[in-house]
């Protein structure tokens, strides 16, 4: 499970280039010589890594929590959904974590996308739960939830309508722990949902087969109320859709277990609303929507989904600084793979060693060609 493949071929011979004109200042290809070019190209190709990794890292945060407030002045909301229906969100993220809206601007993206409520699920973090709750009387138009998504490399879980949680105790956490979550989230007056099932077992920690997700059937037998079936990346999970419809109509489960879709919003200038969950109300409960009468509603499986997966380019967009600078981000794009490799790369420590190996050791080969040329 080597971690290598033409991305990294380019990167190691842009490399080779870059470092080839000092190295082969030394006109007899000698050990010494080999280890002077093997020095210079791990010091010049790691230093030239982290400059690229970090000037584009900044450029990306220098609009987080900074977006004007004029790109959340605009109103989407698909025609086919009814004018009358109830809108909800079950997963929005602030800059408490790693999102780019701050409590306010996540309220104003919401009504700008024509919600009547959402919640605040911030990773392994409610720092932008009081906030968010003082500006309710602000913001009348739309019911803001508290909410809380405890996040690990195997599962994602959205605790909804709870001001603070417990963050998880370890990156891998035990069949019994998550229980206990699901268990605790619920005694806290929290509904529990589970967030995008195939999404999470797609990540490289799960690819290698370190954290094996909880099936659906477990989750379902340890309490979860829900599962969120989409999401703004614009994945969607058919599977749990039908699996769920089967099960019950079998008889496999006995009580109703809700469909939702989450926007998982992070950085609004390059995502869009995709989904849109509606909360089936009666004429009575429409009276006065609070989170009580949504949790009641989500707990009987009052829900519909609606879906609009065509493509559009989020208004507010306009506002980002990083607009056409795919030329820059293309040239530099070996240097800023090699570190951005490190990071994700499948297998945890052994991938990263992997990884690591093949830099170091795919040196002398290429060398090798590289000689043979000069001495042509």
């Amino acid at each position: 499970m080597f971690p290598f493949h033409c991305a990294h071929i380019i990167f190691y011979i842009c490399s080779l280039l870059f470092f080839m004109s000092l190295s082969l200042i030394f006109a007899l290809p000698t050990w010494q010589n080999w280890l002077m070019g093997f020095f210079i190209w791990v010091v010049a190709v790691g230093f030239l890594a982290l400059i690229s990794y970090l000037i584009t890292s900044a450029k990306s945060e220098a609009l987080r929590g900074n977006i004007p407030d004029q790109a959340f002045t605009y109103s989407y909301r698909p025609d086919f959904i009814p004018e009358n229906a109830f809108l909800l969100d079950t997963h929005s993220h602030t800059i408490a974590s790693d999102g780019w809206m701050t409590p306010e601007q996540n309220i104003k993206w919401h009504i700008a996308n024509g919600f009547n409520a959402f919640v605040i699920t911030d990773h392994n973090t409610s720092e932008s739960n009081p906030p968010s709750m003082q500006l309710q009387e602000k913001y009348p138009d739309i019911l803001i939830i508290p909410g809380y998504e405890w996040t690990n490399p195997r599962v994602h879980i959205n605790i909804l309508g709870v001001e603070s949680f417990t963050k998880p105790s370890k990156r891998n956490p035990s069949d019994e722990e998550i229980r206990n979550i699901i268990k605790k989230g619920k005694e806290m007056g929290g509904i529990v949902q589970l967030d995008h099932y195939t999404w999470t077992q797609d990540r490289p920690e799960q690819r290698s087969g370190d954290f094996v997700h909880p099936s659906r059937k477990d989750l379902i037998e340890w309490g979860v109320d829900g599962f969120e079936i989409n999401n703004e990346m614009r994945w969607y999970d058919p599977k749990t859709v039908h699996l769920l419809n089967r099960w019950k109509n079998d008889g496999v489960i006995d009580r109703d277990i809700y469909m939702a879709t989450g926007t998982d919003v992070h950085n609004p200038l390059r995502e869009w609303c995709t989904a849109w969950t509606e909360i089936l109300l009666t004429p009575e409960e429409r009276k006065d929507v609070s989170w009580a009468v949504v949790k009641r509603a989500l707990k009987e499986g009052r829900t519909r989904i609606w879906v609009d997966h065509d493509y559009r380019k989020p208004p507010e967009s306009l506002y980002d600084k990083n607009e056409g600078s795919t030329k820059k981000k293309n040239l530099f794009a070996p240097f800023y793979g090699i570190v951005h490799g490190l990071l994700y790369v499948p297998g945890g420590v052994k991938g990263i060693i992997s990884y690591i190996a093949w830099f170091l050791l795919a040196y002398f080969p290429i060398r090798g060609i590289f000689e043979l040329i000069f001495l042509i």
